[in-house]
């Protein structure tokens, strides 16, 4: 069926309001391959084991199955290391690992025979950990986004009590985070994923309050729906989506094109919007129909190895002389208002932030020095200047184009000629 009769057909079902979601038209499918094949050929190069690329690859239609194994394989042992070795284990790193263990139709429960490692348990602890935060602090260990993947994970293995559940729903910060959720769209999104998990293990009087906070994300993330389709931005539209097509009761058909906003992410594929392998994990499930709350629905034994891997021959690309731009960059701590300071700096065209802040610190270190760690989004800007975020006192390096927050990462943004580059040092 040609992608444009496919939509009038969309379309039509939309006007009966029928909540059936339509398939990616098969004249598309080639663009849903193709961030399939990155995340595939990311496994090899990730600096760890990154389950919410198992997770994206599971619940695709087409599948590469040695490769998932490998990396199923990869991220078991590095549980291992992490709970034996007591390393860095955060609830939604926990939470991750276990739907990505799920998604592969084994028992995160046992990610070993030989050894009894429960991640299950674990995450349990983990969130008893993040409420107890919650109640005496007003926040989390870690963040709310974490916490919903935590509540996700969990709800599809084991009963959730119910006091847990109204100690968030009336918690302060859980509140302002679904009252105002511009700018925090994937966070509302994987909240309500785990509430639309939750509700289904209580009596009718429970889901009511639950239902009365659903309802209010699900408008919220109605509310922020451009007219191009997109859900807060981009990157954040994928995980929106998901929260919406699990949650269809809570809102009508005629509040979202549902066919709009999968047409555009379709569209941003080509232009690289999803060439970071983690971005394209979050905006697979939502092209396949399919989200995180499918995880331990999968029959991984009608799986079929049909993912082709083979390349298209490339045309070699013609050479052109490099081009210079010169990108303004300032760094600013907004939280003591203790330093401005301000660099031109002139890098070659197509570079991205992260070489501008490198050329910066080799010209001035002392004013532009700066760290980052990896993480499964690339790197990750911990301090400038000396001065490092925290995650008790809500502290973090924003970057900014002018005024505008990027919304990619510094590892992936591509400056512009120029281009006024901000790193404003604020709280969340």
């Amino acid at each position: 069926m040609h992608s444009f009769s496919l939509t009038a057909f969309c379309i039509l079902m939309v006007s009966w309001q029928v909540v059936e979601l339509c398939p990616i038209p098969a004249d598309q499918q080639p663009l849903v391959d193709s961030l399939l094949k990155l995340m595939v050929n990311s496994i090899d190069k990730q600096f760890s084991p990154n389950p919410s690329i198992l997770i994206g690859l599971r619940l695709a239609q087409n599948h590469s199955l040695a490769k998932e194994k490998q990396l199923l394989q990869a991220l078991k042992d590095d549980a291992v290391k992490r709970v034996e070795n007591g390393l860095e284990f955060t609830s939604g790193q926990v939470a991750l690992y276990v739907m990505a263990i799920s998604a592969c139709c084994e028992n995160p429960a046992k990610v070993l025979k030989v050894k009894n490692i429960d991640l299950v348990k674990i995450l349990s602890q983990k969130m008893e950990d993040e409420m107890e935060k919650m109640e005496t602090t007003g926040y989390p260990l870690s963040n709310l986004y974490q916490v919903g993947l935590g509540g996700l994970a969990l709800c599809q293995h084991v009963m959730i009590p119910y006091p847990i559940v109204h100690k968030l729903l009336n918690n302060p910060a859980f509140y302002k985070a679904i009252a105002d959720s511009h700018g925090f769209e994937d966070t509302v999104a994987v909240l309500a994923m785990a509430l639309t998990c939750i509700r289904e293990q209580f009596t009718w009087d429970q889901k009511q309050r639950i239902d009365s906070t659903l309802n209010t994300m699900i408008k919220q993330l109605v509310n922020q729906t451009k007219s191009d389709g997109i859900i807060g931005n981009i990157y954040s539209t994928g995980l929106a989506v998901q929260a919406l097509t699990g949650a269809k009761t809570f809102y009508k058909t005629s509040d979202w094109d549902y066919t709009q906003t999968i047409q555009k992410l379709l569209k941003e594929i080509p232009n690289g919007a999803f060439n970071n392998p983690m971005a394209a994990s979050q905006v697979i499930p939502s092209l396949v129909d399919r989200t995180y709350l499918d995880v331990n629905k999968l029959q991984c034994s009608l799986d079929t190895d049909n993912l082709d891997m083979t390349e298209p021959i490339s045309v070699p690309a013609t050479t052109e002389k490099p081009v210079n731009i010169s990108v303004n960059y300032t760094v600013t701590n907004a939280v003591a208002n203790n330093f401005t300071d301000s660099i031109t700096i002139s890098v070659q065209k197509g570079s991205v932030l992260l070489r501008v802040m490198e050329e910066a610190q080799r010209q001035d270190p002392e004013k532009f020095r700066f760290t980052v760690e990896s993480t499964s989004w690339g790197p990750f800007v911990k301090s400038i200047q000396g001065v490092t975020g925290s995650t008790n006192d809500r502290t973090y390096w924003q970057f900014l184009s002018g005024t505008v927050p990027l919304e990619q990462g510094v590892g992936d943004y591509v400056v512009h000629d120029g281009e006024h580059i901000i790193a404003k040092f604020t709280i969340y």
